[in-house]
């Protein structure tokens, strides 16, 4: 849970909690300040990290300045609509799962990521090639072929399902590729068409679990 304020001199907060009753506790102290300072205060329950709710404030104060052809001012599902469809023009590139993690793989070991890490990458990646088939494209890959992978992830027993614990970490190993490949820059094709491995992150519809009944995952 995330809770997000504006004190008397317009200076925002944001504090992110495990705990939804210290959550709670914190906004009641701050609505109180706020009854003195006559600030705006908002209460924040989202799925949204403090990082995103950063970026997407950013994103909504940019946009008050812009209005499209007919002076109405253009909102952040305005600009996420054009922008999709923009990017339904841009040419798919058919590039396997396997293929994109190599690429994926080698282009983290030269920014410098421990080998630890590549090693877990690179068990996540190759585990989901091997139940997709090595054929299936990343751009390909849906929220219900994930969803389908981690629930025919099973423990050290072989039998039981994996601990929520580490249902999330492979949702975050996931989440991280997808992402990579969303943002990969290839070279236009002879048309000048941006080339891309993946229109959209197929990790943002596909909930992680809680831990220990404590916070929103």
């Amino acid at each position: 849970m995330v809770i997000g304020w504006t004190d008397a001199g317009g200076k925002r907060g944001r504090k992110k909690f495990r705990d939804e009753s210290a959550a709670k506790a914190f906004l009641a102290l701050k609505q109180v300040e706020a009854l003195d300072s006559g600030s705006k205060l908002r209460e924040v329950l989202t799925e949204l990290t403090a990082q995103e709710v950063k970026e997407s404030e950013g994103a909504i104060r940019r946009l008050r300045e812009v209005t499209n052809g007919q002076g109405t001012r253009v909102t952040l599902s305005d600009a996420v609509e054009a922008f999709l469809r923009s990017r339904a023009a841009w040419v798919m590139e058919a590039i396997t799962v396997g293929e994109a993690a190599k690429m994926f793989i080698a282009e983290r070991e030269r920014s410098g990521v421990r080998a630890r890490s590549l090693q877990q990458f690179e068990y996540t990646l190759n585990r989901l090639t091997a139940f997709l088939g090595s054929g299936a494209t990343v751009g390909g890959v849906s929220p219900d072929d994930v969803r389908r992978f981690m629930t025919a992830l099973r423990g050290k027993d072989g039998i039981s399902p994996i601990s929520a614990q580490t249902y999330n970490n492979y949702h975050a190993e996931l989440h991280n590729f997808f992402a990579w490949a969303v943002a990969h820059e290839l070279p236009t094709d002879a048309a000048g068409r941006p080339r891309v491995l993946c229109a959209e992150n197929p990790l943002k519809k596909v909930r992680r679990k809680m831990v220990g009944g404590r916070g929103i995952p």
